[in-house]
């Protein structure tokens, strides 16, 4: 019912923009002004919500958006960050895969640098375990995870960057490019 809500009021923005479109606008314009109203209407939909997919879906297409830093917090607040053992408990979900459990765990370990918590969150990305499946999402943690000395993720990586097209590369680049491991707290632990 929430999405129903959701997608009539991106359309009727949509539509009153276009209403509004003049001759001195672009199509760039209304393609950006667009793309914030779907964000913004992505981000009232899912900002109550538990179900912690939901959250990973919002920072997968808007990774740098208006509500990334929420989200993002939404998500440290959720689950351990830098607790002793999340690490494990993160491992031992994906293993016996209860993938919501593991991205609970393994997400955070992900953003605080940890290579092998980025390898499984991008195989969880690049198969659709947990989530909807993201190449570019993928492509950015085992591309992290690799250079952090995690070897597996290098067939993973190498498959995604064979059968990614131009755009999506340049995403996963930029989001590389932009990313910065979380600060462990004083203390914490894996």
């Amino acid at each position: 019912m929430a999405w129903f809500r959701v997608v009539g009021t991106v359309l009727a923005f949509v539509l009153a923009g276009c209403a509004s479109f003049d001759a001195g606008e672009t199509a760039g314009d209304l393609q950006t002004e667009t793309r914030g109203v779907s964000e913004l209407a992505l981000w009232q939909s899912i900002e109550e919500t538990e179900n912690l997919s939901l959250i990973h879906k919002y920072l997968s297409m808007y990774p740098n958006g208006r509500f990334a830093q929420p989200a993002r917090v939404r998500l440290l607040e959720a689950g351990p960050v830098d607790t002793p053992g999340a690490l494990a408990r993160g491992l031992a979900a994906y293993r016996d895969n209860q993938y919501d459990e593991a991205l609970r765990f393994l997400w955070p370990q992900a953003e605080l640098g940890e290579p092998l918590a980025q390898q499984k969150l991008g195989l969880m990305y690049m198969a659709g375990w947990g989530m909807d499946p993201d190449a570019v999402q993928a492509f950015k943690w085992l591309t992290l995870a690799e250079a952090g000395g995690a070897d597996a993720a290098r067939n993973s990586r190498e498959f995604l960057d064979a059968t990614m097209d131009p755009d999506q590369h340049e995403a996963a680049l930029s989001l590389i490019e932009a990313y910065r491991p979380l600060p462990r707290a004083p203390g914490g632990g894996v």
